[in-house]
């Protein structure tokens, strides 16, 4: 979820979302998502729903945990 820059609590609103969607377990979900990472490519049923998951969830801009100063 990194790659989406997406807040943890962001992250497990996707995976949560995705899996009431797809009706897959959530950690069936995180397992796909590690496995993706050694080069195995979603399911499409799957990788449409973390798509629309993380669209319904959003993105926050570059991680920046410095306070701004006015």
């Amino acid at each position: 979820m990194a790659s989406f820059q997406l807040a943890s609590q962001q992250s497990w609103q996707v995976l949560v979302t995705a899996s009431q969607h797809s009706n897959i377990k959530v950690r069936l979900i995180a397992d796909a998502l590690m496995q993706s990472f050694n080069g195995q490519a979603l399911p499409e049923p799957l990788a449409g729903h973390l798509a629309g998951a993380v669209r319904t969830h959003g993105t926050r801009g570059p991680v920046d945990s410095a306070p701004k100063s006015h």
